[in-house]
């Protein structure tokens, strides 16, 4: 360490509290190995193994005197007055005279208290003996040259280290002044100042360092730790160079890559340290810009935010819509499913049953009475029992004998497998029952004849009329071919042209008093 850095370090407000020879206590003088003996394990026996600390340690405290036994019992203004006495005849008594003056004005300078009347006596009592021959031993002669920078060091440290601290200031510019007070050397106070406020300027070196040649975030963080420093440093000697340079500067470079927020808290740290007019109002205007910055792009992602939320609640509502339609989708899918798994077991059974009357009809075994089906629901008003019951004797009997209207008096069919329907409206209800074959038969036959007859006299007609007329005679002949073909198409076809196949019956009243009832 460099000489400046040993005296700043062993010239410490703790300059009492932590002497060897204060802790051991024991005067100066006496054999160093008693004193290490005394101070076996204490941190305060390493300070021996320093010569300048050794040296200082031996310096500042008492030196062997009859009177220290009234200051160990606690007589403290007894002793004093005993070495102010003797004093201007006895060195050690003036040594001893200052050693008490100075440790008790610094035992009374913590926290925000400044001893106006001890640190004059201290002083003045130091200066006293550096004027005083007889006092130095050759031994003594360096402390002898050193001894008013020491004396300024300490109450240099203790404004540096309250300040730093966030201590008071009045009470640390105080201490500050002193030495620039006391009538020490000249010079003397300001390397005092210099060497106390060292650590400071080095930190704020680091921090311009950090601006000049760092990347932005190592600028940052060398500024927001040099923060401390300058302001110690403005309070301590305010003509110095305005800092804000050096944020403006870095907040420059966070501005330019985009990272606003760290400009604005770099600016916002520079604002309590603009000392001239145009500092203050370029950090104010950098200021003002970061943060018209900032609440635009706030707004923008707020913005951006809002329409991602929105997407995301769109997303969701068409993704439980389309869930929704594809449960009822599956739902209707499953009913009709059901529904026709029902309708084929409705028809199986159907089928079944009339197999089984075809079997008992060709074998002649006698048929077993079939329950009427289930009559369906049909909304609407309410008809009378016997109405009811007419429908469903009539809807049995065209189920049991599988015929129709115009056949069923003359014989059964036993082709026919299609189901019959009741239909019931306002006031009758209706049976549609399909044709059996041989009625399909019966009415395309008819038809048929119909044509050829058709056809006949539309040749006599051609032959007797005269030639103008043969046009509208063939014209009628190509339609009576055209539904002839049709007609003949359709008996093939089967069920599928219901025009020819189904017939609807008439209301069942008429029918109940026709004696149309199940057997």
């Amino acid at each position: 360490m460099a000489p400046a850095g040993l005296l700043r370090e062993a010239c410490s407000p703790e300059l009492y509290r932590r002497n060897p020879f204060r802790t051991a206590g024991l005067p100066v003088g006496v054999p160093t190995a008693l004193v290490r003996q005394r101070l076996a394990g204490d941190p305060a026996a390493d300070r021996l193994e320093e010569p300048l600390a050794r040296l200082l340690d031996g310096f500042f405290w008492y030196r062997a005197d009859p009177a220290l036994d009234a200051l160990a019992a606690g007589d403290i203004a007894g002793t004093r007055a005993r070495w102010e006495a003797a004093a201007g005849t006895d060195p050690v008594a003036r040594h001893n005279l200052a050693v008490l003056c100075h440790s008790t004005a610094l035992e009374h300078s913590a926290g925000d208290f400044f001893p106006d009347d001890l640190w004059p006596d201290a002083y003045r009592h130091w200066l006293a003996l550096r004027e005083t021959d007889a006092a130095w031993t050759p031994q003594l002669r360096r402390v002898r040259r050193i001894l008013p920078l020491a004396l300024a060091l300490v109450n240099a440290r203790l404004a540096v280290d309250a300040l730093a601290a966030g201590g008071p200031v009045e009470p640390a510019l105080r201490h500050w002044r002193l030495p620039f007070e006391a009538g020490l050397p000249e010079g003397v106070a300001e390397r005092a100042a210099r060497i106390a406020a060292a650590p400071l300027r080095a930190r704020v070196a680091a921090a311009r360092e950090a601006v000049d040649d760092g990347t932005p975030a190592e600028a940052e963080a060398a500024l927001r730790a040099a923060v401390i420093p300058l302001t110690t440093l403005q309070l301590l000697d305010p003509t110095q160079d305005d800092p804000v340079e050096l944020f403006l500067r870095a907040a420059a470079r966070h501005s330019s890559s985009g990272a606003w927020a760290s400009a604005r808290d770099l600016l916002a740290l520079a604002a309590p340290l603009a000392r001239t007019a145009a500092g203050v109002d370029a950090v104010q205007r950098q200021l003002r810009a970061a943060e018209q910055e900032l609440r635009v792009r706030e707004a923008v992602e707020a913005y951006r935010r809002r329409k991602l939320r929105e997407e995301s609640e769109a997303r969701s509502a068409r993704a439980a819509h389309e869930a929704a339609e594809e449960r009822r989708a599956r739902a209707a899918r499953e009913a009709a499913a059901r529904r026709a798994e029902a309708l084929r077991m409705a028809a199986q059974r159907q089928v079944m049953e009339s197999r089984r009357r075809t079997r008992a009809a060709r074998t002649g075994e006698p048929q077993r009475a079939t329950p009427p089906p289930p009559a369906p629901p049909v909304p609407g008003p309410r008809r009378d029992a016997s109405t009811d019951r007419a429908a469903r004797n009539l809807l049995a009997f065209a189920v049991d004998w599988d015929g129709c209207h115009y056949c069923q008096r003359v014989r059964r069919s036993p082709r026919h497998d299609h189901p019959v329907s009741l239909a019931r409206g306002a006031d009758v209800a209706t049976v549609s029952v399909p044709r059996c074959l041989p009625c399909r038969w019966r009415q395309t036959g008819r038809a048929c004849l119909g044509l050829v007859l058709m056809a006949f006299t539309v040749l006599i007609v051609v032959i007797v009329t005269p030639a103008a007329a043969r046009w509208v005679s063939w014209t009628a002949v190509a339609v009576g071919l055209v539904w002839t073909v049709t007609g003949l198409l359709a008996v093939r076809r089967g069920a599928k042209a219901r025009w020819l196949h189904t017939l609807t019956y008439p209301p069942v009243a008429d029918l109940w008093r026709e004696g149309w009832r199940r057997h």
